[in-house]
């Protein structure tokens, strides 16, 4: 419990006094995911300095955190932020003692008028009481939400495989809609996951190979991700690398 208050303190100091400047225009989704680190009492993996925290160039600054606790064997949070782009990423890795969906939240800012909200679901198993039981709840929520209920666009052909039907996808121009519709749907959304963790059936070898990759691809999309342009290469490149380990 100490390790997780030190957390949250840390953050709410580091996003006022680094991120946010008062511009972080994913101040209210982040501060969101720091309130189910909490509430799942998640203990954070040993800081590794090199890796954990990084100005680059433009006064950027990358900085990452990774959790876990007997129901995630891990959890990591990403803030960045560079010139007009920001980014907050998390996922949110169940134990692979649980058949539970991996949960994707990827937030981007490209420049002052555009923004992308990405959250998905990383289904283990295609069958419909699979369906019915964990993506279905997320449809219901995501129902409410149209403006986050685009087409898939040629950018997630990537991701093919792994896109759930309860996936929020749009492209931003408001940002009032960040602390508005995102944060909001993002809030239930990690609200409706937390009560999905019951013990059930599993093929270890499957569940594992299912996390193996999607990382592979997450992997591959991110070491070309606008990030790297702000990193010295050999760094970004073993950043990845330990991200999806």
């Amino acid at each position: 419990m100490f390790f997780t208050f030190s957390f949250l303190f840390y953050v709410a100091n580091f996003i006022n006094n680094h991120l946010v400047d008062n511009n972080y225009v994913f101040n209210k989704p982040a501060s969101i995911n720091v309130k189910f680190i909490e509430k799942y009492n998640l203990t954070e993996f040993p800081s590794n300095s090199y890796l954990d925290l990084k100005y680059g160039k433009n006064n950027s600054i990358l900085q990452t955190h990774n959790f876990y606790n007997s129901n995630f064997r891990k959890v990591r949070l990403t803030y960045f932020k560079g010139n007009d782009q920001e980014l907050f990423s998390s996922i949110w890795y169940p134990s692979y003692d649980y058949d539970c969906p991996i949960l994707n939240i990827d937030l981007v800012k490209f420049n002052q008028n555009a923004s992308l909200c990405f959250v998905n679901l990383v289904e283990i198993y295609n069958r419909k009481e699979y369906y019915d039981y964990y993506i279905d709840p997320f449809i219901k929520i995501k129902n409410d939400y149209p403006e986050l209920s685009e087409n898939t666009s040629k950018h997630l052909l990537p991701f093919k495989n792994f896109l759930s039907k309860a996936m929020l996808y749009g492209h931003i121009y408001n940002s009032s809609l960040i602390n508005g519709s995102v944060s909001d749907a993002l809030d239930r959304y990690l609200g409706a996951y937390s009560k999905m963790f019951i013990r059930r059936p599993v093929i270890r070898y499957h569940t594992e190979k299912v996390h193996k990759d999607y990382n592979e691809v997450r992997k591959n999309i991110d070491k070309h991700f606008l990030m790297k342009d702000y990193f010295d290469a050999k760094w970004y490149n073993l950043l990845i690398d330990n991200y999806y380990s």
